[in-house]
């Protein structure tokens, strides 16, 4: 059951980020082309092109969590296989921290930013900002699923 549902979100993720990504080019294709044959633009392409990025890249941190396609210190694996498991564990247990930290202040940035406004589109800024405790808490759910997957013996990874 709990890897139907992680197979839902990250379809869903893979999904949202896709189409973020097309919406992204589009924006950005529309400003060059009317920038270079029309000599005008658009005066909100700017920021949604940022927001949509911010949102792409936090998005794709919760996806790579997942897949394990972060960057990672082996040094000390490497270096001590016998006591490889004991450094994943204190890896996962930092991780579940250092993304609840992530997850709480988000919370309380996005909260605080609600009332202010962007420039060009008019949205709320906590609404751009909310994408951090999205992304901690995918990030959450993805390293327990990796510890789940872990004690059953199965590799953590989704297509």
């Amino acid at each position: 059951m709990i890897d139907n549902i992680i197979s839902f979100v990250i379809k869903v993720l893979k999904f949202l980020i896709s189409i973020m990504l097309v919406l992204l080019v589009g924006i950005v294709f529309s400003q060059v082309i009317l920038r270079t044959f029309f000599k005008s633009g658009i005066n909100w392409n700017e920021e949604a092109s940022r927001f949509l990025f911010v949102w792409i890249i936090f998005l794709g941190i919760a996806a790579s969590t997942l897949d394990g396609s972060h960057m990672a210190m082996t040094f000390l694996e490497e270096k001590f296989p016998k006591t490889a498991i004991y450094i994943q564990i204190l890896t996962w247990i930092v991780s579940v921290v250092f993304f609840g930290v992530l997850f709480r202040y988000g919370i309380v940035y996005s909260r605080a930013n609600m009332a202010i406004l962007s420039s060009a589109l008019q949205i709320p800024m906590g609404a751009v900002y909310m994408i951090i405790p999205v992304c901690s808490a995918l990030c959450i759910l993805f390293v327990i699923y990796q510890i789940y997957c872990k004690i059953r013996r199965k590799e953590g990874k989704m297509e």
